[in-house]
């Protein structure tokens, strides 16, 4: 933040630094998926979020077709977080990432 950080009247503004995330294709896997309602219907930008140990490791979001993929995920296990606006969160545990594969996984969100 730029100016006096002591209140909200004195912040002027921010500064913001690119994150540029490099991984190694030999180590790391590519998670694709669709996230879909209870009619089975595609859900446009619902959040995407891998987690591993408790942190988000990184997220994504659904295209118009309810598609979703993340690449140079390091290979491992992960939770998968679902979540959109009007609908529970879907939370998917012990996704297995392959170094040097595509793998699948699918999520259903139900309305509130």
């Amino acid at each position: 933040m730029q100016g006096n950080t002591n209140s909200p009247a004195g912040i002027k503004g921010f500064i913001f630094k690119p994150v540029i995330k490099a991984s190694n294709l030999s180590t790391a896997g590519r998670l694709t998926g669709t996230v879909f309602d209870a009619e089975e219907l595609a859900i446009d930008g619902a959040q995407v979020s891998i987690i591993a140990a408790d942190t988000v490791y990184t997220t994504s979001f659904t295209d118009v077709n309810g598609d979703y993929t993340i690449i140079g995920v390091d290979a491992g296990t992960y939770n998968l977080e679902y979540a959109k606006e009007g609908y529970q969160i879907t939370t998917i545990e012990g996704v297995e990432v392959v170094a040097g594969n595509a793998n699948t996984q699918d999520a259903q969100l139900l309305t509130n």
